[in-house]
C-alpha cells in the first residue's frame, strides 16, 4: 500500500464561500492501510468571529447554531492547530467526499488565516490528498456491481452521499453532520476496497505525481479516458480526451482536447480568434480544457474499459477515433502556446482574506510560520510575536487572527483598528438580503414550531452581534 494510513474528513460550514465563510464543525477518522479504525473519531465545533455573519440557509441545513458552537466548540485558531497537527503526519492520504472541490479549499483558507502553510499538508512527508466521490464515480464506470446506484429526477445517476447510503442501507444517522458523513464515507470506502482492492489501489497509485506523469507520457499520442464532473452527470462524468501540451505557465496543468467535439470548429476559431478574456471560455466550449495534477485526476488508458461497459455508458468509440485523427492532421500547438502564454490578470482584492492565491510565501516568511507553530501550538499568540514579514499580507493576517480569536490581547491602538474594521464590515454587509431571507423562512415555517424556533435563534444571534459591534 502506498500510504501508511488514511484520514477521512468533512466540514460543515456557515456558508459556501470557501474564502470568506467559516467552519461550524470538523470531523475526521483515522484508519490504517487495512481499513481498521486506529483512533476514536474526532468531532469539533467552531464558532465564528465577530466580523462575520453566517448564511441563514447554511445554518438551516446543518442546524448548528453559532451559540451552540460557542458553548461547545473552539475558535478558528485552535481548530486550525488541531487540524494542522492531524494533517501533517507522515505518509498519509487525506480523503473526503467532494473534498477536492470544497473541503480542501476550506482547509487552505483556514491555515492561511491562522499562520499555517496553506499547501504543504497536501504533499509533504509523502502525503497526498484524494476524493472518495471521484473514486466512487470510477467504480460506477468499471465495477458497477459494487453498489446499487440511485437516480435523480432527470434519470441520471445521483452521487449525493445521502442517496447512495439510503439505497444501499449504509448507516448514515444524521445527514449534514460532519461526523455522521465521515462514518458513512468510510463505510463506502470500505465496500469499494472489499469489492475490488486491485482497482482501488490502482486509483490510489495515481495520487503519486510521478506515476501520474508516467501515465501522460505513455498516452501522449493516443486517446484516454478522463473521469470528471466537467463532462456532466448526463455523460456519467466520463469523457475521452487526448493530450495537447503542458501549460506553458504552469507545469502542474495539462491541456487536453475533448474528443466528443469535432476539431474542425476549433481550427476555424484559431484562424480568426481575438485575444480577449473570452478566448478561454470559447476554447472550453470548443473542447480545449485543462487537467490540474494537484486535483488528483483519475485517468484511464483506452483499453481499460470493456466493450460492454462502453455500450452501457454510451461511449462512442468510432466518433472519438474519428475526431482524434482529424485533430492530429493539423498542428495547433504553436497557436495554443501563444494563447496560454498570455497571463490572466486576476481581480486585485483589497481584503487580505481573499489574497491566498496572490503568491506563495517565501522561505524567509515560511520559517517564521514554522517557528510560530512550534511556539504557539498550545498558547495564545501575543503582539510581541509580530515580526517584520517580507510578505505584505502577513502583518494584516496576524492582526486579524489575534483580533478574531484573542481580542483581549489587543493593545489600545489595535482595539481602535479592530473597532473600525468590524464597523466597516457591518456597513458593507447585505442586511436587506439577510432579513428578506429570514422573513421568507418565517412565512414558510410559521406552522413548524421547531424550525420557527431555529429561525428566531439565528435572528437573535445576528441582532446581538450588531449590538456588540456598535458598542465596541
Amino acid at each position: 500500500m502506498l500510504f501508511k494510513k488514511f484520514i477521512i474528513y468533512d466540514y460543515e460550514t456557515y456558508g459556501l464561500n470557501v474564502s470568506l465563510d467559516k467552519v461550524s464543525q470538523f470531523a475526521c477518522l483515522e484508519i490504517d492501510s487495512n481499513f481498521n479504525i486506529i483512533k476514536s473519531p474526532i468531532s469539533i465545533f467552531c464558532y465564528p468571529p465577530l466580523d462575520y455573519i453566517p448564511d441563514v440557509f447554511s445554518i438551516f441545513i446543518t442546524k448548528i447554531l453559532p451559540q451552540y458552537a460557542y458553548f461547545y466548540g473552539v475558535n478558528e485558531y485552535f481548530l486550525a492547530k488541531i487540524i494542522y497537527k492531524i494533517f501533517t503526519q507522515k505518509n498519509i492520504c487525506i480523503l473526503g467526499y467532494n473534498n477536492i472541490s470544497f473541503d480542501n479549499l476550506i482547509t487552505r483558507n483556514i491555515f492561511y488565516r491562522n499562520f499555517l502553510d496553506p499547501y504543504e499538508w497536501e504533499w509533504k512527508h509523502g502525503n497526498s490528498v484524494g476524493d472518495i466521490l471521484q473514486i466512487l464515480r470510477t467504480f460506477y464506470i468499471l465495477e458497477p456491481s459494487c453498489l446499487l446506484w440511485p437516480r435523480n429526477i432527470l434519470g441520471n445517476i445521483s452521487f449525493r452521499l445521502s442517496d447512495i447510503t439510503q439505497l444501499n442501507k449504509i448507516p448514515h444517522l444524521s445527514v449534514h453532520n460532519a461526523l455522521s458523513d465521515v462514518l458513512a464515507t468510510f463505510s463506502i470506502f470500505k465496500i469499494l476496497n472489499s469489492h475490488n482492492q486491485y482497482l482501488l489501489h490502482s486509483i490510489l497509485n495515481l495520487y503519486n505525481k510521478k506515476k501520474l506523469w508516467n501515465f501522460f507520457l505513455k498516452n501522449k499520442n493516443k486517446p484516454f479516458f478522463y473521469i470528471s464532473n466537467v463532462f456532466g452527470s448526463q455523460n456519467n462524468n466520463i469523457g475521452v480526451v487526448c493530450f495537447l501540451m503542458i501549460h506553458p505557465l504552469n507545469k502542474n496543468i495539462i491541456l487536453v482536447y475533448n474528443l466528443q467535439y469535432n476539431p474542425q470548429y476549433l481550427f476555424i476559431f484559431l484562424k480568426q480568434y481575438l485575444h480577449t478574456k473570452e478566448v478561454f471560455k470559447n476554447l472550453f466550449k470548443l473542447g480545449v480544457f485543462s487537467i490540474s495534477l494537484n486535483k488528483k485526476p483519475i485517468v484511464l488508458s483506452y483499453k481499460k474499459i470493456t466493450t460492454s461497459n462502453c455500450i452501457r455508458l454510451k461511449l462512442n468509440y468510432l466518433l472519438f477515433q474519428k475526431n482524434f485523427f482529424i485533430l492530429k492532421k493539423k498542428n495547433i500547438i504553436l497557436i495554443l502556446k501563444k494563447i496560454f502564454t498570455q497571463k490572466i490578470i486576476f481581480k486585485n482584492f483589497k481584503n487580505v482574506d481573499l489574497k491566498l492565491y496572490d503568491n506563495f510565501f517565501n522561505s524567509f516568511d515560511k520559517k517564521i510560520l514554522e517557528n510560530f507553530f512550534k511556539i504557539c501550538s498550545y498558547q495564545i499568540p501575543g503582539e510581541k510575536f509580530n515580526k517584520k514579514f517580507q510578505d505584505s499580507r502577513l502583518s494584516e493576517l496576524f492582526f486579524r487572527m489575534r483580533a478574531r480569536n484573542f481580542s483581549n490581547t489587543l493593545l489600545e491602538v489595535e482595539k481602535n483598528k479592530w473597532r473600525k474594521h468590524c464597523q466597516f464590515f457591518l456597513k458593507d454587509f447585505d442586511f436587506l438580503k439577510f432579513f428578506n431571507n429570514i422573513e421568507m423562512l418565517e412565512i414558510k415555517y410559521k406552522n413548524n414550531p421547531q424550525k420557527y424556533k431555529l429561525i428566531k435563534k439565528i435572528l437573535f444571534y445576528v441582532q446581538k452581534k450588531i449590538f456588540l459591534i456598535q458598542n465596541l
